[in-house]
């Protein structure tokens, strides 16, 4: 089954593809609103514990930033 997970955002995945990328964590997008995880399958826990801290990270940010404005 692997770990693929997609989940659909509320505004566009492009915001959430680039912010996970300054913090040296590689996404991808399927179509503009779906952020891709695709983690290899010798993946660590600490690994996936990452993912999820700067992805809550992110959400958070972007929860706060006033609307139109990147955060």
């Amino acid at each position: 089954v692997g770990l693929l997970q997609g989940v659909l955002m509320d505004g566009d995945a492009s915001y959430f593809v680039e912010a996970m990328e300054k913090r040296g964590i590689l996404l991808s997008s399927a179509g503009s609103r779906v952020v891709r995880f695709i983690p290899p399958l010798i993946v660590r826990q600490e690994h996936v514990d990452r993912v999820i801290e700067a992805f809550d990270d992110v959400l958070s940010e972007k929860t706060n930033t006033p609307q139109g404005q990147k955060g």
